[in-house]
């Protein structure tokens, strides 16, 4: 669910921060995977960059195209205990969100940006993995 108008994102945002925190979730963390079904992910900083980035009501804009994939293996917060599945994705890819556009041209960031909008739109890891 997009974020409305009037939703105190910092608290959410705080929350998550803890989740993170609790679950050893350093890198890419939806609300979602706090119980929250509002679209507000945070995204792990990449060298040489020390800020992760908030995104609130993430949109895909551009991803580059088949012409640069990247493998990776990828695991799902809401299932700690399964094992990570090897996912494509294409990088960099770009985003719009309520602050603006963001690139992300670093491949894990990347493929936290795609893990995040599947979650956001009720796709998960494993079934992800399933349709392939």
């Amino acid at each position: 669910m997009d974020v409305p108008d009037g939703v105190d994102v910092g608290d959410v945002v705080g929350n998550m921060r803890r989740a993170m925190a609790e679950f050893n979730q350093t890198q890419c963390f939806a609300a979602v995977h706090t119980g929250v079904p509002l679209r507000i992910g945070i995204v792990g900083a990449a060298p040489p960059d020390d800020d992760e980035v908030v995104l609130v009501n993430p949109v895909l804009v551009a991803e580059s195209g088949l012409d640069k994939m990247s493998t990776a293996r990828e695991r799902s917060a809401f299932w700690p205990d399964r094992p990570p599945v090897t996912m494509r994705r294409a990088f960099p890819v770009t985003v719009r969100d309520r602050s603006g556009y963001h690139l992300f041209d670093d491949r894990a960031q990347a493929h936290c940006v795609h893990h995040l909008l599947d979650a956001f739109d009720g796709r998960h890891l494993y079934s992800a993995e399933a349709a392939r």
